[in-house]
């Protein structure tokens, strides 16, 4: 049988290890002839994890609301709205699915699941029979059990969609890799692939705006490989697919740029104050340093359940992790294994790029969570080869016992958060859309609620999370205020009368999320009281929802 480069088949394999005895060859044939059913169940564990942990509310974190009122308005604004905060792509999906089911929590939260178990099955099809079964089954049981990933797959935060995304461009570029091998392809197929190519890596452009280490992933291959020709036939592509894409988005919605705000954010010291002005290039290094620290030193570690959430990172944990990717990449690439040596390169591309522009402020687990099964893949796939050399054959119980041991750990972590998340889930979908936040957000999301039913269309209500207001309000326009850039009373009125505002909503929206003790956020508060103060007129207390921990609404008078 007539074996492809780069891509050994089942049989080809089985045939190699068919007078072999240790424990990896023994396990190998038995995971290999039951790989499918094996994928099944590893796809029905996670969905019934993920039906346990689903969770129908909004995050307090505002994000994923943010994407559904972008989704919102590009169903209902067209050509009228292009969102640019952050790349664009995953809000016009929801777009999609807003025009036809519109702001049904329930199917755009059950969207993220379901890109979840695509994107587990697209990772198997892309690992099958290009790597042992004992690294990649048990890295897809661990990401099908994650807490973190689980957590995101009912949430509409741009990880499952992008998770979904990363694991077809893996499955394409290695197909692209077996494909031109073939000496008979035609001019034909070569515009075609590389077209494809292009397109492939646009749509990651647009879905994450750091997925351009994913370009630089692919250059880096095909350089280090030596096919120079095919570096610049991959670049020119995705010049080709950018310079299309951006003449229709201009034809459709003007002179918009994905990148400006971001960016500007991004350039800052800090990203909520601009008058500490920008960094400079020794700053972005220092970020570099400072977020490999935080998220290969404590945050890798918090998602797979070896260190306990807020927990300090550890410098020699981060520096173990590089270590390895970087291992990986010099390993693979002495023994020509092409599917991983391009994992390592993505990751070292994706991972430098974030924390070379990410500020070390945000740490959030998010950001490195999309690279988890990549980085699990790597060590698994080292550990494995160095325990697979005859001399170390003995040993390879170990592997077994390390990965039943992230296993438990895994499910220590997940299981009893799917326990209580159900009987939050069970209130929330008999109706109690509010069972499961704490009081303070009670009390905020339903003068939300009543400010949408109670005062009149043309009111326009200025409040902390515009956002999560504008879902619990059913699509009514909230304005945020998120910053208190002067304490000037006129100042702040005239601003409210330029933008409109008519109400404001003050919540005591606690600092602490877990604990009520009184701190709370004051953007608000500082915003009204110094009007308050001058014109004890000026704004008039309409409504209070909450005994303990209130929201207040004020009518600001003309």
């Amino acid at each position: 049988m007539k074996v492809r480069t780069g891509r050994k088949s089942e049989s080809a394999f089985s045939q190699s290890k068919k007078d072999s005895s240790t424990d990896f060859d023994r396990l190998e044939r038995i995971l290999g002839r039951h790989r499918r059913t094996i994928l099944g169940g590893i796809v029905l564990a996670f969905v019934v994890l993920a039906i346990m942990m689903f969770d129908v509310k909004i995050s307090t974190g505002g994000d994923d609301a943010l994407y559904i009122e972008s989704g919102y308005r590009y169903a209902t604004l067209g050509r009228a709205y292009f969102y640019s905060a952050t790349a664009p792509l995953y809000p016009m999906f929801l777009g999609i699915l807003v025009y036809f089911v519109g702001l049904n929590l329930v199917v755009l939260k059950a969207s993220s699941l379901i890109l979840v178990v695509v994107s587990i099955v697209l990772m198997y099809k892309a690992l099958a029979g290009r790597t042992p079964y004992l690294v990649f089954f048990p890295v897809l049981t661990l990401y099908a059990m994650n807490a973190h990933v689980l957590y995101f797959a009912s949430q509409t935060y741009t990880e499952a969609f992008y998770l979904c995304l990363q694991s077809g461009f893996l499955l394409f570029f290695v197909r692209l890799l077996d494909r031109l091998d073939q000496p008979e392809l035609t001019r034909r197929d070569h515009i075609c692939l590389w077209a494809t190519l292009g397109g492939f890596l646009l749509v990651l452009t647009i879905a994450r705006n750091v997925a351009l280490g994913a370009v630089g992933a692919v250059l880096l291959y095909f350089l280090i490989e030596k096919k120079y020709s095919f570096a610049a036939y991959a670049a020119g592509a995705l010049v080709g697919a950018r310079l299309l894409y951006e003449g229709i988005k201009r034809f459709v919605w003007g002179s918009v740029n994905q990148y400006s705000m971001q960016m500007t954010i991004l350039f800052q010291k800090h990203p909520y104050d601009a008058s500490q002005g920008e960094d400079t290039i020794i700053g972005f290094f220092g970020r570099l340093v400072d977020n490999a620290s935080i998220y290969f030193g404590s945050l890798l570690f918090q998602i797979l359940g070896l260190k306990a959430e807020g927990s300090p990172d550890q410098p020699i944990l981060a520096l173990g992790v590089v270590a390895s990717i970087l291992a990986g990449l010099v390993v693979f690439r002495k023994h020509k294994d092409r599917l991983m040596m391009f994992v390592s390169l993505y990751i070292i591309s994706m991972c430098g790029l974030t924390f070379f522009v990410l500020q070390a402020f945000w740490g959030q687990l998010r950001f490195v969570l999309i690279y988890v099964p990549f980085i699990l893949l790597i060590m698994t796939h080292l550990v494995y080869r160095w325990l697979s050399q005859p001399s170390r054959s003995g040993f390879q119980f170990t592997y077994m016992l390390a990965v039943a041991g992230l296993m438990v750990a895994s499910l220590s972590a997940t299981i009893p958060r799917a326990s209580t998340n159900t009987k939050i889930l069970a209130k929330n979908l008999a109706g109690d859309l509010y069972f499961g936040y704490t009081n303070d957000w009670v009390n905020y999301l339903r003068m939300c609620a009543w400010a949408a039913e109670s005062l009149p269309d043309t009111s326009l209500v200025a409040c902390r999370k515009p956002d999560m207001a504008f879902i619990y309000g059913g699509g009514k326009t909230f304005h945020g205020i998120y910053n208190v850039p002067t304490e000037n009373p006129d100042s702040i009125i005239k601003r409210f009368h330029e933008v409109g505002v008519t109400h404001v909503i003050d919540a005591n929206l606690r600092s602490n999320p877990t604990v009520a003790d009184g701190r709370i956020i004051t953007t608000v508060r500082r915003t009204i009281l110094p009007i308050m103060e001058k014109y004890p007129d000026k704004l008039r207390l309409v409504h209070t929802i909450g005994e303990t921990e209130p929201a207040y609404l004020f009518q600001l008078n003309p």
